[in-house]
């Protein structure tokens, strides 16, 4: 972009509870639209192995 602009190029989602994060997620997709829902079905995941 030439006109001196920045264009978001990551996503960063982060869980926490209590102040302290139990997961996060780092990606490529500028938006959230695609990757809320996958997120949430890896914390899904990783409920089962606790």
């Amino acid at each position: 972009m030439k006109n001196g602009q920045l264009k978001l190029g990551y996503n960063i989602q982060v869980a926490t509870t209590d102040q302290y994060v139990v997961d996060y997620a780092l990606s490529p997709n500028p938006t959230d639209f695609k990757t809320l829902e996958p997120f949430l079905d890896q914390m899904t995941m990783l409920d089962k192995f606790r």
